[in-house]
């Protein structure tokens, strides 16, 4: 632990950025837009850096900052391009430091209540599943590799399966649903003027993920048809949860967090999920509500990423000034 520093952490989600600041003893939090290209673009994110991080200098109050950044769309793709970049909004801003900056659910993972030794099950605007084993060392991913090629059971995947359901119903295609109601109610256009819009939007992830809480709303009520979706979804990432529980070689079941809108915003969700997790896996789930609180208190821990050799956690060390 640093002595006098203000611990930070920060969650950088796809449809927003939380970050939490504890100067003195007093803990202060704002709410911005988000870090990732893939939801803003890469103007509208270095401006989003630049944002977050002139709160945090400004919070301070001259105090060394020592924290953790996880971010959605960091991975040992974009490691090196992305540690460039905000550390050069970090020396533009003045920001005077230590902090690592990583993947979303890597903070989750080595912070409390798992300490590095379980599953973190994220479900927002993107899915992902990280998971580690203290036993064995060893850590699996699943996931992560934007909404394209993965998030599979994410919001994405979710609001898109359930945009098509409800024009396969306006067309007569598919059977009817409430969702053909709740999509022309959420984005105010008739079917044929929304699939144009959609289409012409140059980064339609984050808008297409809001209509899966009208989905888990139809499930809810009794539709069948968003029903099947929101299992399909939570077949994935129970299969996710198994797949890296055995990556991992771990000797007994792992416990589970899962974060995101998705579960915190519907109970039955996580309900659900808990319970498929429970049969696959044997592991027992809590919901986290408060993913940059998790990362400031492990930043207050003083302790170091553990050794990664397969590069799945994907973690950056930046130090901007003296470091103290």
């Amino acid at each position: 632990m640093i002595e006098s520093a203000a611990y930070f952490g920060v969650d950088g989600g796809g449809s927003h950025t939380r970050a939490r600041l504890s100067v003195a003893g007093r803990e202060t939090e704002t709410i911005g837009p988000p870090l990732n290209p893939a939801s803003v673009g890469r103007r509208a994110s270095v401006r989003a850096w630049n944002q977050v991080l002139s709160w945090l200098v400004g919070q301070a109050a001259g105090a060394p900052l020592c924290g953790w950044f996880g971010v959605a769309e960091f991975s040992s793709a974009t490691r090196n391009a992305r540690a460039r970049v905000v550390e050069d909004v970090a020396r533009t801003v003045g920001l005077r430091g230590t902090f690592w900056l990583t993947n979303d659910l890597v903070p989750i993972v080595l912070g409390p209540p798992l300490w590095g030794d379980g599953i973190v099950v994220a479900v927002g605007t993107g899915s992902g599943v990280v998971a580690r084993s203290a036993a064995s060392g060893l850590v699996a991913r699943a996931g992560g590799y934007e909404y394209i090629l993965s998030d599979e059971g994410s919001g994405f995947d979710i609001g898109l399966r359930g945009l098509r359901a409800a024009a396969r119903a306006h067309q007569g295609r598919g059977p009817q649903t409430t969702l053909l109601a709740h999509a022309v109610s959420l984005f105010g256009l008739p079917i044929p003027d929304l699939g144009r819009h959609l289409a012409e939007m140059p980064l339609p992830k984050e808008t297409v993920a809001r209509f899966a809480e009208r989905v888990c709303q139809a499930w809810v009520a009794g539709d069948s048809v968003a029903g099947e979706i929101v299992r399909g979804a939570v077949a994935e990432m129970a299969g996710a949860v198994e797949h890296c529980a055995a990556a991992v070689r771990a000797r007994h079941p792992l416990p589970c967090v899962v974060v995101g809108s998705i579960p915190a915003g519907c109970p039955s969700f996580f309900a659900l999920l808990e319970q498929e997790i429970g049969r696959r896996s044997g592991s027992s789930a809590c919901l986290a509500d408060a993913p940059a609180r998790i990362a400031l208190e492990l930043a207050r821990s003083g302790r170091e990423p553990p050794a990664d050799e397969s590069g799945v956690l994907a973690i950056a060390a930046i130090v901007v000034g003296d470091g103290r």
